[in-house]
Protein backbone atom coordinates (compact mmCIF):
# COMPACT_ATOMS: atom_id res chain seq x y z
CA UNK A 1 0.00 0.00 0.00
CA UNK A 2 1.50 3.35 -1.07
CA UNK A 3 1.49 6.48 1.07
CA UNK A 4 -1.44 8.16 -0.71
CA UNK A 5 -3.52 5.00 -0.32
CA UNK A 6 -2.63 4.74 3.39
CA UNK A 7 -3.63 8.37 3.97
CA UNK A 8 -6.91 7.98 2.07
CA UNK A 9 -7.83 4.64 3.69
CA UNK A 10 -7.16 5.62 7.32
CA UNK A 11 -10.20 6.42 9.43
CA UNK A 12 -11.10 6.42 13.13
CA UNK A 13 -11.95 2.84 14.04
CA UNK A 14 -14.45 2.59 16.88
CA UNK A 15 -14.99 -1.17 16.92
CA UNK A 16 -12.31 -3.84 17.26
CA UNK A 17 -12.17 -7.61 17.12
CA UNK A 18 -11.56 -9.46 20.38
CA UNK A 19 -8.00 -10.25 19.34
CA UNK A 20 -4.61 -9.01 20.56
CA UNK A 21 -2.16 -7.68 17.98
CA UNK A 22 1.03 -9.74 17.65
CA UNK A 23 4.01 -8.28 19.55
CA UNK A 24 6.11 -8.09 16.37
CA UNK A 25 3.50 -5.80 14.78
CA UNK A 26 3.28 -3.71 17.95
CA UNK A 27 7.06 -3.32 17.80
CA UNK A 28 6.83 -2.15 14.17
CA UNK A 29 4.26 0.44 15.16
CA UNK A 30 6.38 1.65 18.07
CA UNK A 31 9.43 1.91 15.81
CA UNK A 32 7.46 4.16 13.44
CA UNK A 33 6.81 6.49 16.36
CA UNK A 34 10.32 6.22 17.81
CA UNK A 35 11.98 7.45 14.61
CA UNK A 36 9.53 10.33 14.04
CA UNK A 37 10.96 13.85 14.26
CA UNK A 38 10.48 16.02 17.32
CA UNK A 39 11.05 19.73 17.93
CA UNK A 40 14.70 20.45 18.57
CA UNK A 41 15.34 16.69 18.42
CA UNK A 42 14.57 16.63 22.15
CA UNK A 43 12.60 13.34 21.92
CA UNK A 44 10.34 14.01 24.94
CA UNK A 45 7.58 11.55 24.02
CA UNK A 46 6.90 8.48 26.15
CA UNK A 47 4.57 5.76 24.82
CA UNK A 48 3.07 3.41 27.38
CA UNK A 49 1.88 0.04 26.07
CA UNK A 50 -1.12 -0.83 28.22
CA UNK A 51 -1.93 -4.38 29.29
CA UNK A 52 -5.43 -5.80 29.90
CA UNK A 53 -5.56 -4.69 33.53
CA UNK A 54 -4.36 -1.18 32.66
CA UNK A 55 -6.89 -0.90 29.81
CA UNK A 56 -9.61 -1.76 32.31
CA UNK A 57 -8.33 0.92 34.71
CA UNK A 58 -8.18 3.44 31.85
CA UNK A 59 -11.98 3.22 31.62
CA UNK A 60 -12.08 5.32 34.82
CA UNK A 61 -10.68 8.23 32.77
CA UNK A 62 -12.44 7.77 29.40
CA UNK A 63 -15.34 5.89 27.92
CA UNK A 64 -13.57 5.70 24.55
CA UNK A 65 -11.63 2.46 24.48
CA UNK A 66 -13.96 0.87 21.88
CA UNK A 67 -13.26 -2.65 23.11
CA UNK A 68 -9.67 -2.52 21.85
CA UNK A 69 -7.30 -5.15 23.18
CA UNK A 70 -4.33 -2.89 22.42
CA UNK A 71 -3.96 0.70 23.59
CA UNK A 72 -1.06 3.14 23.69
CA UNK A 73 -1.02 6.01 26.17
CA UNK A 74 1.08 8.75 24.60
CA UNK A 75 2.63 11.39 26.83
CA UNK A 76 5.51 13.82 26.84
CA UNK A 77 8.06 14.85 29.44
CA UNK A 78 7.66 18.61 29.94
CA UNK A 79 11.11 18.79 31.55
CA UNK A 80 12.83 17.92 28.27
CA UNK A 81 10.39 19.09 25.57
CA UNK A 82 11.55 21.92 23.31
CA UNK A 83 10.45 25.41 24.37
CA UNK A 84 10.44 28.13 21.71
CA UNK A 85 12.90 30.85 22.78
CA UNK A 86 10.76 33.72 21.50
CA UNK A 87 7.73 33.05 23.71
CA UNK A 88 8.33 29.85 25.71
CA UNK A 89 5.76 27.77 23.78
CA UNK A 90 6.12 24.11 24.76
CA UNK A 91 6.23 21.82 21.72
CA UNK A 92 5.44 18.62 23.65
CA UNK A 93 1.89 18.42 22.33
CA UNK A 94 3.11 18.88 18.73
CA UNK A 95 5.70 16.16 19.27
CA UNK A 96 3.00 13.78 20.51
CA UNK A 97 0.90 14.69 17.44
CA UNK A 98 3.76 13.88 15.06
CA UNK A 99 4.58 10.56 16.72
CA UNK A 100 0.94 9.50 17.08
CA UNK A 101 0.30 10.28 13.41
CA UNK A 102 3.31 8.21 12.34
CA UNK A 103 2.01 5.30 14.41
CA UNK A 104 -1.55 5.64 13.08
CA UNK A 105 -0.30 5.55 9.50
CA UNK A 106 1.84 2.48 10.23
CA UNK A 107 -1.18 0.82 11.85
CA UNK A 108 -3.16 1.47 8.65
CA UNK A 109 -0.34 0.12 6.47
CA UNK A 110 -0.43 -3.09 8.53
CA UNK A 111 -4.14 -3.52 7.78
CA UNK A 112 -5.18 -2.61 11.32
CA UNK A 113 -7.24 0.30 12.63
CA UNK A 114 -6.83 3.01 15.25
CA UNK A 115 -8.67 5.94 16.80
CA UNK A 116 -6.98 8.96 18.35
CA UNK A 117 -8.75 9.62 21.64
CA UNK A 118 -8.35 13.07 23.13
CA UNK A 119 -11.48 12.95 25.27
CA UNK A 120 -10.23 11.84 28.67
CA UNK A 121 -9.46 13.21 32.12
CA UNK A 122 -5.68 13.80 32.14
CA UNK A 123 -5.50 14.18 35.93
CA UNK A 124 -7.30 10.85 36.34
CA UNK A 125 -4.93 9.18 33.85
CA UNK A 126 -1.95 10.55 35.78
CA UNK A 127 -3.44 9.28 39.03
CA UNK A 128 -4.35 5.81 37.69
CA UNK A 129 -0.90 5.20 36.24
CA UNK A 130 1.04 7.08 38.92
CA UNK A 131 2.65 9.41 36.38
CA UNK A 132 5.08 11.96 37.75
CA UNK A 133 4.20 15.66 37.40
CA UNK A 134 6.57 16.11 34.44
CA UNK A 135 4.81 13.43 32.33
CA UNK A 136 1.86 14.96 30.48
CA UNK A 137 -0.76 12.60 28.95
CA UNK A 138 -1.93 13.87 25.55
CA UNK A 139 -3.36 11.01 23.51
CA UNK A 140 -4.88 7.58 23.96
CA UNK A 141 -4.55 5.34 20.91
CA UNK A 142 -6.73 2.23 20.81
CA UNK A 143 -5.71 0.02 17.88
CA UNK A 144 -6.16 -3.44 16.55
CA UNK A 145 -8.03 -5.65 14.15
CA UNK A 146 -10.99 -3.74 12.72
CA UNK A 147 -14.42 -4.92 13.81
CA UNK A 148 -16.49 -6.78 11.24
CA UNK A 149 -19.18 -4.08 10.97
CA UNK A 150 -16.91 -1.08 11.42
CA UNK A 151 -16.81 1.59 8.74
CA UNK A 152 -15.92 5.28 8.58
CA UNK A 153 -18.49 7.73 9.88
CA UNK A 154 -20.19 9.79 7.16
CA UNK A 155 -18.51 12.92 8.55
CA UNK A 156 -15.12 11.31 7.84
CA UNK A 157 -15.56 12.23 4.19
CA UNK A 158 -16.47 15.89 4.86
CA UNK A 159 -13.45 17.90 3.82
CA UNK A 160 -12.93 21.52 2.87
CA UNK A 161 -12.22 22.26 -0.78
CA UNK A 162 -8.61 22.86 -1.79
CA UNK A 163 -9.43 26.55 -2.23
CA UNK A 164 -10.69 26.73 1.35
CA UNK A 165 -7.79 24.69 2.68
CA UNK A 166 -4.74 26.19 0.93
CA UNK A 167 -4.35 29.96 0.85
CA UNK A 168 -1.82 32.30 -0.64
CA UNK A 169 -0.54 35.25 1.36
CA UNK A 170 -0.81 38.21 -0.99
CA UNK A 171 1.34 41.12 0.06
Amino acid sequence: MGFDEIVRNRYSVREYQDKVVDKNLVDEILESGRIAPTAGCENPVVVYVLNDEQIEKLKEATQYTFGAKNIFLICYDKDISYKRKQDGTDFGIQDVAIITTHMMLKITELGLGSCWVGSFYPDKVSEIFNLTDNIIPVAILPFGYIGENCKPRNSHFDRRTMEEFAKSLDW
